[in-house]
């Protein structure tokens, strides 16, 4: 199919111009009636790969590169936040695809990858970890671990804490429970 190309234009002396995408607003009283909505999507192909959707932020060639955020916005005054989801396309055929969250290889320190749930005023958000269940094979397996070295210093730790209670008037901290599986015929793990 023909392309179709976007830009904005380069700067010699300045900064680059920039390319703002914004969908239509809405000034209707109605809750039911939303602002516009943006999709991005890759090419269908009938016998081949479809087409891949790319988010880069730009290389500085001196400094450092662009930063990249995916996020919802605020919610207003009396709703919730708008959700954001990242997950891979289901198959009838073929395996899934895998999500990889990472960061990139470094001369100096490594970058970090935290999963921090906001604040909240009533009970806190919840992270959780869980591996994919099977209706025919062994289900999906979770390993946590810390990074090895080469060099003569310790390997990295690994720590499982549970939250504490900071009132001076009364609750205890969280409890932690590590368990194997059960089992409804065999020996649990």
């Amino acid at each position: 199919g023909g392309s179709f190309t976007s830009s904005a234009g380069a700067s010699s002396g300045g900064n680059g111009g920039a390319t703002t995408i914004t969908a239509g607003a809405t000034t209707s009283a109605s809750s039911s009636h939303a602002g516009g909505a943006i999709s991005l999507s890759g090419g269908v192909s009938a016998a081949g790969t479809g087409g891949s959707v790319t988010l880069s932020s730009g290389k500085g060639t001196a400094q450092s590169s662009g930063t990249v955020t995916v996020a919802s916005a605020d919610g207003g005054i009396s709703g919730n936040s708008g959700g954001t989801t990242v997950k891979t396309g289901n198959t009838n055929s073929g395996n899934s695809g895998d999500l990889t969250l990472g960061t990139g290889t470094a001369s100096s320190n490594g970058g970090s990858v935290n999963f921090v749930l906001g604040n909240a005023g009533g009970t806190g958000g919840v992270i959780n970890m869980a591996s994919g269940s099977s209706s025919g094979g062994t289900g999906g397996y979770m390993t946590i671990s810390s990074g090895s070295t080469s060099a003569a210093v310790n390997g990295g730790a690994a720590s499982l804490t549970a939250g504490a209670s900071t009132s001076g008037t009364g609750g205890g901290g969280g409890s932690l429970t590590l368990k194997s599986g059960a089992a409804a015929a065999g020996s649990s793990g």
